[in-house]
């Protein structure tokens, strides 16, 4: 089974970069932080936000003017094999959900259960609670 290092390890390979720099942080959930950085004690593998919550991380986005992060309406970021995720990547980034299903082919039934039967319609986007600038970590 692949694990999260062997990709590391090819990205590294393929791009010649020495350091791995992730958005984990200790309030993620215990999958992402089993999975993620704590899994990489010792190698060059940095989580610079580590101590941030998401208020903070939203916080700063704000204060810098970053474009704030699209969201399917779930507390999660990530993409993963829902009907709701994938849904959502169809409808608002096609070109990424062309990428999931090359390599997850029977995706597509859940994009022809919605148009035969209206199941599993994508729900829209939710804005991210503004952030104050005092909220920015210092």
């Amino acid at each position: 089974m692949l694990e999260i290092n062997d990709i590391y390890a090819v990205a590294r390979n393929d791009s010649g970069i020495e350091y791995i720099v992730t958005g984990a942080k200790k309030g993620d959930s215990l999958w992402r932080r089993r999975t993620g950085a704590m899994k990489f004690a010792g190698e060059k593998l940095k989580a610079p936000i580590w101590d941030w919550s998401t208020r903070d991380v939203m916080a700063y986005i704000a204060q810098h003017d970053f474009p704030a992060p699209e969201s399917d309406g779930r507390n999660a970021s990530g993409v993963d094999l829902t009907v709701e995720s994938v849904t959502y990547l169809h409808d608002k980034h096609h070109g990424d959900y062309e990428k999931l299903e090359a390599q997850y082919p029977f995706v597509g039934a859940i994009i022809k259960r919605r148009e035969l039967y209206g199941i599993g319609a994508a729900k829209a986007p939710r804005a991210p609670r503004p952030a104050r600038a005092a909220e920015v970590p210092a």
